[in-house]
Protein backbone atom coordinates (compact mmCIF):
# COMPACT_ATOMS: atom_id res chain seq x y z
CA UNK A 1 0.00 0.00 0.00
CA UNK A 2 1.33 3.39 -0.70
CA UNK A 3 1.28 5.84 1.80
CA UNK A 4 -0.55 8.81 0.47
CA UNK A 5 2.32 11.02 0.10
CA UNK A 6 4.04 9.04 -1.78
CA UNK A 7 1.02 8.12 -4.31
CA UNK A 8 2.55 8.35 -7.85
CA UNK A 9 1.60 10.68 -10.67
CA UNK A 10 0.83 9.08 -14.18
CA UNK A 11 2.72 10.50 -17.39
CA UNK A 12 1.22 9.22 -20.56
CA UNK A 13 3.19 9.46 -23.81
CA UNK A 14 2.02 9.09 -26.69
CA UNK A 15 2.69 10.26 -30.47
CA UNK A 16 0.30 12.96 -30.01
CA UNK A 17 2.13 14.72 -27.09
CA UNK A 18 2.37 14.29 -23.62
CA UNK A 19 -0.40 14.21 -20.76
CA UNK A 20 -0.15 14.63 -16.82
CA UNK A 21 -2.59 13.09 -13.87
CA UNK A 22 -1.32 14.22 -10.54
CA UNK A 23 -1.59 11.85 -7.65
CA UNK A 24 -5.21 11.76 -6.43
CA UNK A 25 -6.54 13.71 -8.74
CA UNK A 26 -9.93 13.59 -11.11
CA UNK A 27 -8.33 15.31 -14.34
CA UNK A 28 -5.37 15.20 -16.36
CA UNK A 29 -3.94 17.42 -18.51
CA UNK A 30 -2.34 17.41 -22.04
CA UNK A 31 1.51 19.04 -21.77
CA UNK A 32 2.23 19.29 -25.03
CA UNK A 33 0.18 18.33 -28.33
CA UNK A 34 0.81 17.65 -31.90
CA UNK A 35 -0.60 17.08 -34.82
CA UNK A 36 1.59 14.92 -36.49
CA UNK A 37 2.90 11.83 -34.69
CA UNK A 38 6.05 12.21 -32.41
CA UNK A 39 8.72 9.70 -31.97
CA UNK A 40 9.56 8.78 -28.37
CA UNK A 41 12.93 10.46 -28.38
CA UNK A 42 11.30 13.46 -29.18
CA UNK A 43 8.53 12.94 -26.64
CA UNK A 44 10.79 12.28 -23.75
CA UNK A 45 12.93 15.37 -24.47
CA UNK A 46 9.73 17.61 -24.48
CA UNK A 47 9.57 15.95 -20.83
CA UNK A 48 13.23 16.43 -19.72
CA UNK A 49 12.26 20.42 -21.09
CA UNK A 50 9.06 20.19 -18.87
CA UNK A 51 9.48 18.50 -15.53
CA UNK A 52 11.51 21.23 -13.93
CA UNK A 53 8.45 22.88 -13.86
CA UNK A 54 6.17 20.21 -12.59
CA UNK A 55 7.50 19.29 -8.90
CA UNK A 56 7.29 15.31 -9.35
CA UNK A 57 8.34 13.12 -6.90
CA UNK A 58 6.66 9.90 -8.08
CA UNK A 59 5.46 8.98 -11.49
CA UNK A 60 3.93 6.02 -13.70
CA UNK A 61 4.74 6.07 -16.63
CA UNK A 62 1.67 5.04 -19.15
CA UNK A 63 2.91 4.43 -22.68
CA UNK A 64 1.00 4.22 -25.88
CA UNK A 65 -0.06 1.42 -27.94
CA UNK A 66 1.56 2.97 -30.66
CA UNK A 67 5.00 2.53 -28.60
CA UNK A 68 4.23 -1.19 -28.17
CA UNK A 69 4.04 -4.33 -28.99
CA UNK A 70 1.24 -7.14 -27.62
CA UNK A 71 0.87 -10.94 -28.10
CA UNK A 72 -0.97 -13.90 -26.47
CA UNK A 73 0.92 -16.69 -26.25
CA UNK A 74 -0.81 -19.65 -26.06
CA UNK A 75 -0.75 -22.16 -22.73
CA UNK A 76 1.61 -25.18 -23.47
CA UNK A 77 1.84 -27.97 -21.19
CA UNK A 78 5.02 -28.88 -19.50
CA UNK A 79 6.33 -24.75 -19.30
CA UNK A 80 5.78 -23.69 -16.11
CA UNK A 81 8.50 -21.60 -14.90
CA UNK A 82 8.95 -17.38 -15.72
CA UNK A 83 12.14 -17.87 -17.50
CA UNK A 84 10.92 -20.67 -19.99
CA UNK A 85 7.78 -17.97 -20.69
CA UNK A 86 10.04 -15.37 -20.74
CA UNK A 87 12.36 -17.24 -23.84
CA UNK A 88 8.47 -18.20 -25.93
CA UNK A 89 7.67 -14.42 -25.73
CA UNK A 90 11.38 -13.37 -27.06
CA UNK A 91 11.37 -16.51 -29.76
CA UNK A 92 7.41 -15.13 -30.65
CA UNK A 93 8.69 -11.65 -31.27
CA UNK A 94 11.44 -12.68 -33.43
CA UNK A 95 9.41 -14.51 -35.91
CA UNK A 96 7.20 -11.85 -36.19
CA UNK A 97 9.40 -9.24 -36.67
CA UNK A 98 12.96 -10.77 -37.34
CA UNK A 99 16.27 -9.09 -35.85
CA UNK A 100 14.67 -5.67 -35.35
CA UNK A 101 13.05 -7.10 -31.75
CA UNK A 102 16.55 -7.60 -30.31
CA UNK A 103 16.43 -4.29 -29.17
CA UNK A 104 13.25 -4.96 -27.45
CA UNK A 105 12.69 -4.94 -23.91
CA UNK A 106 9.98 -8.33 -23.83
CA UNK A 107 7.79 -8.77 -20.98
CA UNK A 108 5.21 -11.86 -20.00
CA UNK A 109 2.69 -11.82 -17.47
CA UNK A 110 1.48 -15.34 -16.49
CA UNK A 111 -2.76 -15.63 -16.11
CA UNK A 112 -2.65 -18.53 -14.43
CA UNK A 113 -2.70 -22.82 -14.97
CA UNK A 114 -4.04 -23.53 -18.19
CA UNK A 115 -3.96 -20.06 -19.41
CA UNK A 116 -2.61 -17.89 -22.18
CA UNK A 117 -0.36 -15.44 -20.94
CA UNK A 118 0.36 -11.98 -22.29
CA UNK A 119 3.73 -10.93 -23.84
CA UNK A 120 4.59 -7.28 -24.43
CA UNK A 121 7.59 -5.46 -26.43
CA UNK A 122 9.12 -1.94 -26.26
CA UNK A 123 12.43 -0.43 -27.25
CA UNK A 124 14.68 -1.31 -24.19
CA UNK A 125 16.02 2.01 -25.41
CA UNK A 126 12.51 3.93 -24.15
CA UNK A 127 12.98 2.62 -20.63
CA UNK A 128 16.57 2.86 -20.03
CA UNK A 129 15.60 6.48 -20.70
CA UNK A 130 13.05 6.77 -18.86
CA UNK A 131 15.41 5.45 -15.95
CA UNK A 132 18.22 7.89 -17.12
CA UNK A 133 15.68 11.21 -16.38
CA UNK A 134 14.74 9.33 -12.88
CA UNK A 135 17.81 9.69 -12.49
CA UNK A 136 18.52 12.87 -13.31
CA UNK A 137 15.12 14.73 -11.62
CA UNK A 138 15.16 12.80 -8.80
CA UNK A 139 12.19 10.83 -9.33
CA UNK A 140 10.85 7.20 -8.00
CA UNK A 141 9.47 5.11 -11.24
CA UNK A 142 6.58 3.14 -9.50
CA UNK A 143 5.83 1.42 -12.69
CA UNK A 144 6.21 1.59 -17.09
CA UNK A 145 3.61 0.15 -18.37
CA UNK A 146 1.40 -0.37 -21.96
CA UNK A 147 -2.07 2.16 -21.92
CA UNK A 148 -3.55 -1.37 -22.55
CA UNK A 149 -3.38 -2.59 -19.00
CA UNK A 150 -4.38 0.44 -17.34
CA UNK A 151 -7.47 0.24 -19.15
CA UNK A 152 -7.82 -3.17 -18.61
CA UNK A 153 -6.94 -3.27 -14.82
CA UNK A 154 -9.77 -0.20 -15.11
CA UNK A 155 -12.24 -1.96 -16.49
CA UNK A 156 -11.48 -5.79 -16.19
CA UNK A 157 -15.11 -7.12 -15.05
CA UNK A 158 -17.15 -5.38 -17.67
CA UNK A 159 -14.04 -6.52 -20.43
CA UNK A 160 -13.85 -9.76 -20.15
CA UNK A 161 -18.15 -10.50 -20.07
CA UNK A 162 -17.40 -9.03 -24.11
CA UNK A 163 -15.97 -10.75 -27.30
CA UNK A 164 -13.48 -7.45 -28.05
CA UNK A 165 -11.92 -4.73 -26.67
CA UNK A 166 -11.08 -1.31 -29.51
CA UNK A 167 -9.00 1.26 -27.11
CA UNK A 168 -8.75 3.96 -30.32
CA UNK A 169 -5.62 6.37 -29.68
CA UNK A 170 -5.58 9.17 -32.28
CA UNK A 171 -3.01 7.88 -33.83
CA UNK A 172 -3.21 4.02 -33.61
CA UNK A 173 -5.68 1.54 -33.06
CA UNK A 174 -5.87 -1.73 -30.49
CA UNK A 175 -7.90 -4.81 -30.70
CA UNK A 176 -7.92 -6.96 -28.08
CA UNK A 177 -9.89 -10.26 -28.40
CA UNK A 178 -11.49 -12.88 -25.68
CA UNK A 179 -12.57 -16.04 -25.81
CA UNK A 180 -14.68 -17.09 -22.66
CA UNK A 181 -13.17 -14.11 -20.99
CA UNK A 182 -9.26 -15.14 -21.43
CA UNK A 183 -6.98 -13.28 -23.88
CA UNK A 184 -7.68 -14.67 -27.13
CA UNK A 185 -5.39 -12.57 -29.65
CA UNK A 186 -4.99 -9.13 -30.32
CA UNK A 187 -4.90 -6.88 -33.78
CA UNK A 188 -3.66 -3.21 -34.60
CA UNK A 189 -3.54 -0.49 -37.34
CA UNK A 190 -2.38 2.43 -37.77
CA UNK A 191 -4.84 4.28 -40.60
CA UNK A 192 -3.92 7.10 -42.49
CA UNK A 193 -5.87 10.35 -41.45
CA UNK A 194 -9.56 10.44 -41.88
CA UNK A 195 -9.69 6.37 -42.12
CA UNK A 196 -9.81 5.38 -38.92
CA UNK A 197 -13.59 4.78 -38.85
CA UNK A 198 -13.46 2.16 -41.60
CA UNK A 199 -10.50 0.73 -40.20
CA UNK A 200 -12.59 -0.13 -36.96
CA UNK A 201 -15.46 -1.67 -38.72
CA UNK A 202 -12.76 -3.63 -41.05
CA UNK A 203 -11.19 -4.95 -37.99
CA UNK A 204 -14.67 -5.57 -36.35
CA UNK A 205 -15.58 -7.75 -38.90
CA UNK A 206 -12.25 -10.09 -39.36
CA UNK A 207 -12.20 -10.45 -35.43
CA UNK A 208 -15.89 -11.80 -35.46
CA UNK A 209 -15.47 -14.20 -38.37
CA UNK A 210 -13.16 -16.06 -35.79
CA UNK A 211 -15.55 -15.84 -33.29
CA UNK A 212 -17.08 -19.90 -32.03
CA UNK A 213 -19.20 -17.91 -29.14
CA UNK A 214 -19.94 -14.74 -29.58
CA UNK A 215 -21.46 -12.30 -26.78
CA UNK A 216 -22.27 -9.78 -29.12
CA UNK A 217 -20.82 -6.93 -26.53
CA UNK A 218 -17.51 -4.56 -27.76
CA UNK A 219 -16.24 -2.48 -24.87
CA UNK A 220 -14.81 0.35 -26.39
CA UNK A 221 -12.41 3.27 -25.00
CA UNK A 222 -12.13 6.11 -26.96
CA UNK A 223 -13.68 9.07 -28.65
CA UNK A 224 -18.00 8.05 -29.55
CA UNK A 225 -17.65 9.93 -32.59
CA UNK A 226 -15.31 7.77 -33.96
CA UNK A 227 -17.82 4.80 -33.73
CA UNK A 228 -21.07 6.92 -34.09
CA UNK A 229 -23.39 5.49 -36.75
CA UNK A 230 -21.47 2.81 -38.07
CA UNK A 231 -21.82 -0.93 -38.98
CA UNK A 232 -20.14 -2.64 -36.09
CA UNK A 233 -21.09 -6.08 -36.90
CA UNK A 234 -24.79 -5.47 -34.68
CA UNK A 235 -22.29 -5.74 -31.44
CA UNK A 236 -23.70 -4.12 -28.11
CA UNK A 237 -21.50 -1.22 -27.61
CA UNK A 238 -20.22 -0.90 -24.11
CA UNK A 239 -18.61 2.50 -24.19
CA UNK A 240 -15.77 2.99 -20.95
CA UNK A 241 -14.69 6.21 -21.77
CA UNK A 242 -17.74 8.07 -22.48
CA UNK A 243 -17.28 11.12 -23.40
CA UNK A 244 -14.21 12.34 -21.18
CA UNK A 245 -12.10 11.31 -24.18
CA UNK A 246 -9.64 13.69 -25.01
CA UNK A 247 -6.69 12.75 -26.64
CA UNK A 248 -4.71 10.57 -24.69
CA UNK A 249 -5.25 12.05 -21.08
CA UNK A 250 -8.70 10.24 -20.43
CA UNK A 251 -6.66 7.04 -20.55
CA UNK A 252 -4.70 8.93 -17.02
CA UNK A 253 -8.05 10.20 -15.85
CA UNK A 254 -9.95 6.51 -15.45
CA UNK A 255 -6.46 5.18 -14.06
CA UNK A 256 -6.83 8.21 -11.35
CA UNK A 257 -10.34 7.02 -10.71
CA UNK A 258 -9.15 3.11 -10.01
CA UNK A 259 -6.54 4.14 -8.01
Amino acid sequence: MLLPWSKPSSILIAPEGLALCHANSATAQMLTHHTTPQRWDALLQNLVELLPELSLKHVRFVISHYFVRQAVLPWQEGVFSQQDWQGLGEHHFRQAFGAVCDDWQVQVALQGYGKPALACAMDHALTMQLASIATQFNLHIHGIEPALMTVFNRYQAEITTCDCLLIAEPHHLLLAMFEAGEWQNFAVATPPAGQAAQECVNMLARAMHLKSHPTGRLAYFGSDELIAHQPLQGLNVLSLAKNTYRHGASILINESRNG
